[in-house]
């Protein structure tokens, strides 16, 4: 199973937060070392980076780097083990992406197959088919009613919704 983080912050003390979500990711390696990824807003843009590594590799690339300089106020992150899904093909890894939507998750979708025939999905991860569940619903909470009724398996998520939003959700 893999490893979910998430941190909701002021913009202030950019060192203590970059310490803190640097410990964050290296901590839940233990859970997934085949890709790492994560998503993060300032409020007014996003971005999301994903690798075919582990933790310790990725932390050490610009991109991660570049989080004390963005001064996000929220990020979610991901360690995964990959059990559906190849972790070199980067389509597979998290965090999955939708128009307003950066998603992870932690766990097996144990109906996958048979809702993959129904929903679009770009992956052969598992996780995403939560995602493009979501997406579907006219309003968020409805999406999050059709995950508890039609998504079986194990799981906890995060869902960062888009630039402007200061929330993260999770299950």
């Amino acid at each position: 199973m893999c490893g979910i983080y998430g941190l909701v912050t002021s913009k202030a003390d950019y060192e203590r937060k970059y310490r803190l979500i640097k410990e964050l990711a290296l901590a839940t390696q233990t859970r997934g070392r085949h890709a790492t990824g994560f998503a993060y807003s300032d409020g007014t843009h996003e971005r999301y980076y994903k690798y075919g590594e582990a933790a310790d590799l990725f932390v050490q690339r610009a991109e991660f780097q570049a989080i004390g300089q963005d001064r996000p106020n929220i990020i979610i992150g991901h360690d995964r083990y990959a059990t559906h899904g190849d972790p070199r093909d980067n389509i597979n890894n998290h965090p999955f992406k939708s128009r307003t939507l950066q998603f992870i998750h932690n766990g097996v979708i144990s109906n996958y197959d048979s809702l993959k025939a129904e929903y679009q999905c770009y992956s052969e991860c598992d996780s995403e088919v939560i995602l493009r569940v979501l997406e579907r619903a006219d309003r968020r909470v409805k999406g999050i009613q059709n995950v508890y009724k039609d998504v079986h398996g194990s799981m906890a998520c995060a869902l960062m919704e888009d630039r402007k939003s200061t929330r993260l959700n999770s299950s």
